[in-house]
């Protein structure tokens, strides 16, 4: 064989082999392995335990803001206007209220938002809760002889309310008669009540309740109780053992100017002997008071002690009686 014909042979063997390779075409890629099918369960990634929490307390609310009442005893233009007016107050309160320390004081109504600028006032305290407000207003006017207000502002002031009566009223003074001490006053009244009883030696005998009171708070109350013992006579001796004794009274009412007095006429009698007395019951100074007198029968003008003669004009009285006694200063 030439070499043209091996050459020939080995070109025939080589398209020999491109021709396989050509016709089978390119090989496929191996397939991917099946991933198995997964369940929502299998692929769920578990929950952690809850942290525990420990809670916030709540923040305190803030106070809300109210306005004020402020009770005004009186005052002017000047600073001594407001002065006299926290004096008279001074001298007729007595033991009735229980004052803030400070109080009563005198204030520039330009100082204080929703006043009138312009007047020295003389301030009793301010309350926020209006109900206290128009107890205290009341019971100042009664020692004041009216003129005392009380007015809102629109601001929030320190609590300086005075200390007020609360006792409750006592039963028997449901129902009964009733009048206000002062026609300048009419929250506060006079109420009153007569019982008759017999003792068990046959005696009749009265019962006289008084007292004074604001709504349902007692202010004072006091009571007159008659005594009588029969006459006794002893069967032995066929004499007079005991004469009789007792105590009498007769109530009457006393209108002088806008105020309500009672007056009291007694008789303290032992057999046919007696003597007379008389009494004037007037509220002031935080309680029932009473002027002492006597009473000759043949005259109807009480006789008063000179110190205690009430006034003869009928419109100093209410002075007259809001003068309190002065309380002598506590021993350190």
């Amino acid at each position: 064989m030439t070499g043209i014909d091996r050459l020939g042979a080995r070109l025939l063997v080589g398209a020999a082999v491109l021709c396989l390779i050509g016709c089978r075409g390119t090989p496929p890629e191996p397939e991917a392995p099946a991933t198995p099918a997964v369940t929502p369960a299998e692929t769920a990634t578990p929950t952690p335990p809850p942290i525990p929490v420990t809670p916030t307390p709540a923040a305190e609310a803030a106070p809300v803001s109210e306005p004020s009442w402020i009770i005004i005893l009186g005052g002017g233009a000047t600073p001594a206007d407001a002065t006299a007016a926290v004096q008279r107050f001074r001298a007729g309160a007595g033991e009735l209220f229980e004052l803030a320390s400070g109080y009563p004081k005198t204030l520039s109504s330009a100082d204080l938002e929703g006043l009138n600028p312009g007047f020295e006032i003389a301030v009793l305290g301010t309350c926020v809760d209006r109900a206290k407000a128009d107890l205290a207003r009341d019971l100042a006017n009664l020692v004041m002889d009216g003129g005392v207000y009380h007015k809102q502002i629109p601001v929030t002031l320190p609590e300086s309310c005075p200390g007020l009566p609360s006792s409750p009223a006592p039963e028997w003074t449901r129902g009964v008669e009733r009048e206000p001490v002062s026609e300048k006053v009419e929250r506060i009244a006079w109420v009153w009540d007569l019982e008759k009883q017999t003792h068990d030696n046959g005696c009749e005998f009265q019962t006289w309740r008084l007292a004074v009171v604001v709504g349902s708070v007692v202010l004072d109350e006091t009571e007159l109780v008659e005594t009588c013992e029969p006459a006794r006579w002893d069967p032995e001796t066929d004499e007079l053992d005991h004469p009789g004794a007792g105590t009498s009274w007769d109530v009457d009412r006393l209108r002088v100017g806008d105020r309500l007095f009672f007056t009291v006429d007694w008789e303290d009698w032992f057999g046919d002997n007696g003597t007379f007395s008389s009494s004037v019951y007037g509220f002031a100074c935080g309680e029932i008071r009473s002027l002492e007198g006597r009473r000759h029968p043949m005259d109807p003008v009480p006789v008063f002690e000179e110190e205690e003669t009430p006034p003869s004009d009928p419109n100093v009285w209410p002075a007259h009686w809001n003068a309190c006694p002065v309380k002598p200063p506590e021993a350190p």
